[in-house]
């Protein structure tokens, strides 16, 4: 699966493969500029301008949960073991 990001505020998977578009996840309401999975790819985060973080559940493409920030969220990653994950914002 290759993931992609972009400023129309839709986070996107393809299979890698073959290029094939598979979806499109919904929610952002600000430029989506950084994305991270999570080692199964069952989970999905997503950093935008909107001043959020956002988990998806990769299979369905629903939304898990709204992390609120302070300022625009420009990096994500999961930490080894997809127990914990880092935002880093635009502020800093």
């Amino acid at each position: 699966l290759l993931f992609t990001v972009s400023k129309d505020h839709h986070p996107s998977v393809w299979y890698a493969d073959n290029g094939e578009h598979i979806g499109t996840y919904h929610g952002h309401t600000g430029a989506v500029w950084c994305v991270a999975v999570n080692e199964s790819s069952t989970l999905l985060l997503t950093g935008s301008a909107d001043n959020s973080a956002r988990l998806w559940d990769v299979p369905t493409g629903n939304e898990l949960m709204v992390f609120k920030h302070p300022a625009p969220v420009r990096a994500v990653d999961f930490a080894l073991g997809d127990g914990h994950f880092l935002t880093a914002l635009d502020n800093i």
